[in-house]
This record gives C-alpha cells, sequence and structure tokens, in this order.
C-alpha cells in the first residue's frame, strides 16, 4: 500500500504543481466499514516537483513536522 500511496501522491503533486501530503492510518481498523483491514502507514509530503520531502514510518506511529514554502 505505501508504494501506492507514493505514486498517487507524486503524480498529483506533479499534476497540479504544488505541495501534496498523503497521510494513512496505522494498525488495524476495530469497528465500521472496515473492521480488520490493517493499515501500514508510509504518510508523505512531496514537493511540487515530485520530490519526496519526509516519509514517514512503514508500520509504525511516527508524528514529522515539515516546513512549506507558501506562494
Amino acid at each position: 500500500h505505501g508504494k501506492q500511496l507514493e505514486e498517487v501522491v507524486i503524480n498529483t503533486a506533479k499534476r497540479i504543481k504544488t505541495t501534496v501530503v498523503g497521510t494513512d492510518l496505522v494498525g488495524e481498523i476495530s469497528k465500521g466499514p472496515w473492521a480488520g483491514y490493517v493499515y501500514g502507514g508510509q504518510s508523505l509530503a512531496v514537493d511540487a516537483g515530485g520530490n519526496i520531502l519526509a516519509k514517514l514510518a512503514d508500520r509504525d506511529r511516527e508524528v514529522k513536522i515539515i516546513e512549506v514554502a507558501m506562494k
């Protein structure tokens, strides 16, 4: 799932020419329509050129603060 998220975020950032942050959950969903699904994290931030600014942990919790220049 992490590679799919990375591909979507990079392609979106390039297409709309701005920074994009793609977030994901970590762990198993216990209730609701997605109960039983397991999410692996790997949230990421990508600049307008498709360069990865930050990529968070795989299958572990992580919080990261990044600075993004606003135009």
